[in-house]
């Protein structure tokens, strides 16, 4: 099965069977995840979060007109770290519907990825140029400038951390050092 967030709702592809299924239909859905105990979360840029359980929808009003959703990402404590299209995110809880912490970042740069760590318990959020490590615990914030435009972030199966960036990748083990970038093949789109 694969799973699409697109700006016109979000498609389940079933390809065993080659059915397709439209969720949201109309709605741009930004991202979209699936927690521990199966609820589907899907962030939309203009009409909130959704929250998914057995498909029956519960929406969470948190919209904004003066920004978007664009990412988010959930933490073993069942909370959500949002981030949004002027750059600021909100961590909230899911259990109380509250926003436990925000940050806006100076730069007013929309926040394109989030990514969670449960071997560390951090947010990795990138932005045009910089990822920034978000503890929870402590509400700590580091930042780190990149070389190049950011396209997607990730971690592998041993916790460490993945880049793309439009012309070249890197790795970065779980005690931060540094890896050599991963040179693509010249004829590579990405």
């Amino acid at each position: 099965t694969i799973w699409l967030a697109t700006t016109e709702g979000l498609f389940k592809w079933d390809l065993a069977t080659n059915e397709v299924e439209h969720y949201f239909k109309k709605k741009f859905i930004s991202d979209f995840l699936f927690d521990h105990e199966g609820n589907l979360w899907a962030s939309s840029t203009s009409n909130g979060l959704y929250w998914v359980p057995s498909l029956k929808p519960r929406i969470y009003d948190i919209t904004d007109d003066t920004k978007t959703i664009h990412a988010i990402a959930k933490d073993s404590s069942n909370r959500l770290l949002i981030g949004y299209s002027d750059g600021s995110f909100t961590y909230w809880d899911i259990e109380t519907a509250t926003a436990i912490y925000q940050h806006q970042f100076p730069i007013n740069k929309s926040i394109a990825h989030i990514k969670y760590n449960p071997q560390s318990h951090l947010f990795w959020i990138g932005s045009a140029k910089q990822v920034h490590i978000f503890d929870p615990n402590k509400n700590l914030i580091t930042n780190t400038h990149i070389g190049g435009a950011l396209k997607d972030i990730d971690f592998d199966n041993r916790g460490n951390f993945l880049m793309a960036l439009a012309h070249t990748a890197a790795i970065h083990s779980q005690n931060t050092q540094k890896h050599p970038p991963i040179s693509l093949p010249e004829n590579w789109k990405g």
